[in-house]
């Protein structure tokens, strides 16, 4: 029952674009048991559409919740699948996902720390809007989350591709928003290594204890080996106090391991987690 829940979302959810139609399936589909809400933020001066999954708990309806952040909200159906099935299969503690959308020329500029060539290989005419999003999330979001359910101080950031590079960099710049981290073959070799050229700096005298990431690649794009570099530079700074892991799924791509990466992210975090309280 577990994987053909999971590959009925697989098939909604894939591939991964931002059409109008998806975002159609979504609204009618994908959120029967969760919400999709609009606020309006004075941050970005435009509306954000929000893609809210909480699970059904007959035992503690009431109890705080952790909350898992993901980019690209607009493809909530595959992860809520995931993790609804192994929350009722009690793999999984309860968590809210929370998904913001990142449509059209908006996710270049969002999911970018910095400003791209004009002649960038994305075809982006926008773009270094990456700080002020996490402002966004920092200053309106999770307020908003927090008044409008009872959540825990446990926060998960979860993004891919360049959502993935958006986590990586929001833990560097700003570690102390979000406690754990996932990054599904992040876009690190954007802007000739931007991010990697930051981490190497900012490991050296920043600290990041009690902080968990977890990141991944597939068989994919050339400009992907760039995870394991990554991967390489955290283990050679081991007293930054981060902790994390690096999947590598050997026969997936850049959109199929996100079946494995999803749980597997989420796995380790708990792992973490329960470390971390004993």
């Amino acid at each position: 029952m577990k994987i053909q829940l999971i590959i009925l979302f697989i098939i909604i959810s894939l591939p991964f674009s931002s059409s109008s139609l998806r975002a159609q399936q979504i609204d009618s589909k994908i959120l029967k048991s969760g919400k999709i809400k609009t606020i309006h933020s004075k941050v970005l001066n435009q509306k954000r559409k929000l893609f809210i999954y909480k699970p059904q708990i007959d035992i503690f309806p009431e109890e705080p919740l952790p909350v898992l952040y993901m980019m690209d909200g607009e493809n909530i159906g595959m992860v809520a699948g995931i993790v609804d099935s192994l929350i009722n299969s009690g793999d999984f503690p309860p968590m809210i996902i929370v998904g913001i959308a990142n449509y059209k020329d908006e996710r270049t500029n969002d999911l970018t720390p910095v400003p791209l060539a004009t002649n960038n290989s994305l075809g982006a005419t926008k773009s270094v809007g990456g700080k002020l999003f996490l402002k966004f999330i920092k200053d309106e979001l999770i307020p908003f989350i927090n008044k409008e359910y009872k959540t825990t101080n446990e926060k998960i950031l979860f993004g891919h591709s360049l959502g993935g590079l958006m986590s990586i960099y929001c833990l560097l710049m700003y570690p102390e928003l979000f406690n754990d981290y996932i990054a599904v073959s992040p876009s690190l070799w954007l802007e000739d290594e931007y991010i990697i050229k930051e981490a190497e700096a900012l490991f050296k005298i920043k600290n990041y204890i009690n902080k968990n990431i977890f990141i991944s690649d597939g068989t994919e794009d050339p400009n992907f080996k760039f995870v394991a570099k990554f991967d390489s530079l955290l283990q050679k700074n081991k007293q930054s106090g981060l902790e994390h892991k690096y999947a590598t799924y050997k026969n997936e791509t850049h959109d199929s391991q996100l079946i494995k990466a999803i749980p597997d992210g989420i796995r380790f975090i708990i792992e973490k987690r329960k470390v971390a309280k004993n």
